[in-house]
Formats: C-alpha cells, structure tokens, sequence
C-alpha cells in the first residue's frame, strides 16, 4: 500500500522491474493524493494512464500528486425491479492506473 486516506487508496503492482501504479477513489467527491512512491520501494515513475478521467503529476522531488474525481455511472439491471428493466444511477470508484512508456 502506497497510500491510504479517507477514500482513496493507492497501491503498487510489480513484475520484475515492471512497476503498476494503482490509484482508487471510493468517495463521492473529488479526492487528491500526494505520495512519495520511492519511500516504498518503486524503482521508476511510470508516465503512462491507461484510465484518463484523474490527472497527475511528478514533482521534482519525486512525489506523485493525483488528483482523482468521483465519477457517477448509470447502470440497467433486470429482475431488480421486477420484470421490467429499470436505470438506477450508481456511484462507483474511479480508477487510475499508471504504467511504464
């Protein structure tokens, strides 16, 4: 765990001197996280989002600065609602990964 406050939670993934970094906010608002991933071990700082919906930052230092939205999603469900289909809207956690170039 790279980081963990309120809401958001950012973890790493690795593979050899491949390194995944995972970032998920669970909130309901807009979350911003600031960590130091080579504190913990990561050897690189992957330039790569493979979700765009956050933004993020290197600083000169070496600190990640991620800055995560809530997102809302609209999902269809049958049988919840009896035989008809129904829309609900659903709130579910933004993801943001950053890999190697």
């Amino acid at each position: 765990m790279l980081f963990a406050e309120g809401n958001v939670y950012v973890f790493a993934r690795t593979l050899g001197t491949e390194e995944l970094i995972v970032a998920i906010n669970v909130g309901t608002e807009a979350s911003r996280a600031t960590l130091t991933p080579a504190a913990t071990g990561l050897k690189t700082q992957p330039q790569r989002q493979l979700f765009e919906a956050s933004e993020y930052e290197w600083t000169e230092e070496g600190q990640l600065i991620l800055h995560l939205p809530a997102v809302d999603v609209y999902w269809v469900a049958r049988s919840v609602c009896g035989s008809a289909s129904c829309s609900s809207r659903s709130r579910l956690p933004l993801l943001s990964l950053l890999v190697p170039d």
